[in-house]
């Protein structure tokens, strides 16, 4: 499966690359922007399963790249996995609106986000569609 990670935050990207880098199942890419993650998912000869973004960037904010992600054709139907510290409720139903598949709230234990990158990986696979045309909604952890 591959993943891409988003965060300017080059400790985070090496934390995550750290933690899910073990798992042979899994081959990751970091990018340092959402500029950087749009030039990467906008290349198609590149192919993601999955992507991890942090909310709060300097650049621009992993809000605006996951608007990006749902507004592409190619893309829109990328699982995103959302980062941040802030766990206020407005924030989440708000990533939720967008489009987010899951929402970890900063700090996370790394045993919940490969269990979540392994569920949205077979759910890519395996894609539930609701009758009308949505995904199911975000959930946070």
């Amino acid at each position: 499966m591959n993943i891409l990670i988003v965060d300017d935050d080059e400790g985070f990207r090496d934390l995550l690359n750290e933690a899910l880098g073990n798992d042979p199942l899994l081959a990751l890419t970091l990018a340092s922007s959402p500029h950087e993650a749009w030039w990467l998912l906008s290349d198609p000869a590149n192919r993601f399963d999955l992507a991890i973004i942090d909310i709060k960037m300097r650049e621009a904010t992993g809000l605006a790249l996951l608007k990006r992600i749902r507004e592409c054709q190619r893309q829109r139907h990328l699982p995103v996995i959302m980062c941040s510290g802030t766990n206020d409720r407005e924030t989440i139903l708000h990533t939720g609106q967008l489009g987010a598949n899951y929402y970890l709230i900063k700090p996370f234990k790394m045993e919940t986000l490969l269990n979540k990158v392994h569920e949205l990986g077979l759910r890519r696979r395996a894609p539930l569609i609701h009758q009308n045309g949505s995904t199911s909604p975000v959930t946070a952890a």
